[in-house]
């Protein structure tokens, strides 16, 4: 497996308007060693559709690389990058630390033969929930939209139960055109449960 970062220049994740330049690592031996390296430069004084030929231009650059971290990117320009086929991770600091987490991800939610989602519980048939709040705390590399949404465009379910501090803004959105309807509960702890049940209406 290759994951691309876009590093600053001391080899932290950076901003995608931040200055820096992409690095590609790639796993031999059971370590992760530097495969390429390859110059990209996206800032705010671009337009929309500059900054969609500059991503479209790096995956053909990265070819089979799909696997992109950064430390932060707009919600309209992560769009862009998706539609690239890029799988987004955001995370700070030295990026290496997360590799493995990011390679088992990958691994059990896209191979077809190990669809294995243990990080759901299912408390009946049918019926999922997940700990949101507590997996996005210990490994900072995931976000909302990578941990929930293979699960919701994979998984048959009935119910699932997503505890969180906050509700991701691209529910609202997204979960309509995928036909999944959610609720919200406030709990006395502060957090909140999201309920995503099919829309049936």
């Amino acid at each position: 497996m290759k994951i691309a970062v876009y590093v600053d220049f001391f080899g932290n994740a950076a901003d995608i308007f931040g200055q820096g330049h992409i690095e590609v690592f790639e796993k031999h031996a059971g370590c992760w060693h530097r495969h390429q390296q390859q110059e990209f430069d996206v800032n705010e004084s671009m337009n929309l559709d500059e900054i969609r030929n500059s991503a479209f231009d790096l995956s053909e650059k990265l070819a089979d690389c799909k696997v992109l971290v950064l430390k932060s990117i707009p919600g309209v320009l992560q769009a862009f990058f998706e539609g690239c086929g890029f799988k987004l991770w955001k995370m700070t600091g030295a990026p290496d630390t997360h590799f493995n987490f990011i390679e088992d991800y990958h691994f059990k939610k896209e191979d077809p033969n190990n669809e294995c989602y243990e990080l759901f519980t299912e408390e009946k048939r049918g019926i999922f929930s997940v700990d949101m709040n507590k997996l996005l705390t210990e490994n900072k590399a995931l976000t909302s939209r990578s941990l929930l949404m293979p699960f919701i465009k994979n998984k048959s379910f009935s119910k699932l139960s997503v505890v969180c501090n906050h509700i991701p803004k691209w529910f609202t959105k997204e979960l309509p055109a995928l036909g999944f309807d959610w609720t919200e509960e406030k709990l006395s702890s502060g957090l909140i449960i999201a309920t995503i049940e099919p829309d049936n209406t």
